[in-house]
């Protein structure tokens, strides 16, 4: 398998996200079968549909689609690149391929920091010891 170029991997990238939204879309969807008029839910919490359940607002789904990160809202009809089967978290059963999942902001983030970190540190070392090989 060769290296994929950066415009490759941004390509895959945005094909997964998409695949992940479609799959949060049906499942929102899927929650709010249950409600006649969405304009209706929105306005109540927690409308009752006529079997009982409680079908949520907007606000609801909304908060609970930032809740999410990628890992837990693998789409569960992933096929593999290589082999065709049927995926389960993001790596193959059959074959062992791995599908492209973009870091999070949170892992970035905190990434970045210790990078930075260890940047600084190294250059105060560095310029103690130049400062001292002077005299």
């Amino acid at each position: 398998m060769s290296k994929m170029t950066r415009q490759q991997k941004r390509e895959e990238e945005r094909r997964i996200i998409a695949e992940f939204e479609a799959a949060r879309a049906e499942d929102i969807k899927e929650q709010t079968d249950g409600a006649e008029n969405m304009d209706c839910a929105e306005s109540v919490e927690g409308v009752e549909s006529a079997e009982g359940k409680k079908t949520p607002s907007r606000e609801q789904i909304k908060k609970q689609k930032s809740e999410h990160s990628y890992d837990e809202t693998m789409p569960q009809k992933v096929h593999c690149k290589r082999c065709k089967t049927l995926m389960g978290k993001g790596v193959c059963p059959t074959c062992g391929f791995r599908i492209y999942v973009p870091m999070s902001k949170e892992k970035r983030d905190k990434v970045r920091l210790i990078v930075t970190g260890v940047a600084m540190v190294v250059f105060l070392i560095v310029f103690v010891c130049l400062q001292f090989s002077k005299n």
